[in-house]
Protein backbone atom coordinates (compact mmCIF):
# COMPACT_ATOMS: atom_id res chain seq x y z
CA UNK A 1 0.00 0.00 0.00
CA UNK A 2 2.45 2.66 -0.88
CA UNK A 3 0.71 6.18 -0.85
CA UNK A 4 3.37 8.01 0.17
CA UNK A 5 2.72 7.84 3.83
CA UNK A 6 2.43 4.20 4.47
CA UNK A 7 5.88 3.06 3.71
CA UNK A 8 7.26 6.04 5.72
CA UNK A 9 5.31 4.91 8.91
CA UNK A 10 5.12 0.98 8.63
CA UNK A 11 7.85 -1.10 6.42
CA UNK A 12 9.37 -4.61 5.56
CA UNK A 13 11.88 -6.61 7.01
CA UNK A 14 13.88 -9.11 4.89
CA UNK A 15 17.00 -10.94 6.98
CA UNK A 16 19.24 -13.72 5.98
CA UNK A 17 18.83 -15.88 9.03
CA UNK A 18 21.81 -18.39 10.17
CA UNK A 19 20.30 -21.53 10.13
CA UNK A 20 20.24 -21.01 7.01
CA UNK A 21 17.21 -19.35 5.52
CA UNK A 22 14.84 -16.25 5.48
CA UNK A 23 13.04 -14.54 7.90
CA UNK A 24 10.08 -11.32 6.16
CA UNK A 25 8.53 -9.27 8.28
CA UNK A 26 5.85 -6.66 6.96
CA UNK A 27 3.41 -4.84 8.55
CA UNK A 28 0.14 -4.58 7.60
CA UNK A 29 -1.39 -1.93 9.53
CA UNK A 30 -3.35 0.56 7.86
CA UNK A 31 -4.50 -2.50 5.58
CA UNK A 32 -7.14 -4.92 4.67
CA UNK A 33 -5.66 -7.38 6.32
CA UNK A 34 -4.39 -5.51 9.74
CA UNK A 35 -7.00 -7.33 11.45
CA UNK A 36 -5.85 -10.87 10.48
CA UNK A 37 -4.71 -13.22 13.17
CA UNK A 38 -3.13 -16.27 12.23
CA UNK A 39 -0.77 -18.23 15.39
CA UNK A 40 2.59 -19.06 14.06
CA UNK A 41 2.33 -22.65 12.53
CA UNK A 42 5.83 -24.70 11.40
CA UNK A 43 5.85 -26.93 8.49
CA UNK A 44 8.96 -28.78 8.84
CA UNK A 45 8.64 -31.49 6.17
CA UNK A 46 12.90 -32.09 6.24
CA UNK A 47 15.77 -30.84 8.61
CA UNK A 48 16.26 -28.82 4.82
CA UNK A 49 12.20 -28.14 4.34
CA UNK A 50 10.58 -25.97 6.23
CA UNK A 51 8.79 -22.44 6.53
CA UNK A 52 6.40 -21.01 9.33
CA UNK A 53 4.07 -18.28 9.48
CA UNK A 54 2.19 -15.81 11.22
CA UNK A 55 0.48 -12.74 11.69
CA UNK A 56 0.00 -11.30 15.46
CA UNK A 57 -0.85 -7.27 15.87
CA UNK A 58 -0.73 -6.33 12.20
CA UNK A 59 2.81 -8.19 11.38
CA UNK A 60 3.31 -10.71 9.11
CA UNK A 61 6.28 -13.46 9.72
CA UNK A 62 7.24 -15.73 7.63
CA UNK A 63 10.86 -17.49 8.20
CA UNK A 64 11.86 -20.56 5.86
CA UNK A 65 15.10 -22.77 4.33
CA UNK A 66 16.88 -20.87 2.16
CA UNK A 67 14.50 -21.81 -0.73
CA UNK A 68 11.55 -20.64 0.90
CA UNK A 69 12.00 -16.78 -0.20
CA UNK A 70 9.59 -16.98 -3.12
CA UNK A 71 6.94 -19.04 -1.35
CA UNK A 72 6.95 -16.49 1.95
CA UNK A 73 6.73 -13.70 -0.62
CA UNK A 74 3.28 -15.49 -2.34
CA UNK A 75 2.10 -16.19 1.31
CA UNK A 76 1.82 -12.68 2.13
CA UNK A 77 0.64 -12.08 -0.92
CA UNK A 78 -2.16 -14.58 -0.50
CA UNK A 79 -2.98 -12.29 2.74
CA UNK A 80 -3.00 -9.44 1.21
CA UNK A 81 -5.61 -10.46 -1.28
CA UNK A 82 -8.03 -12.62 0.36
CA UNK A 83 -7.24 -11.72 4.39
CA UNK A 84 -6.08 -15.24 5.12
Amino acid sequence: MCDGDWEHSYGIKLLSIDNPGWSVEINVEATLAEEVSIAYQLVEKAKDDWYGVSVEKAVFLGIGDPSKLAFLLARFKQLIETGS
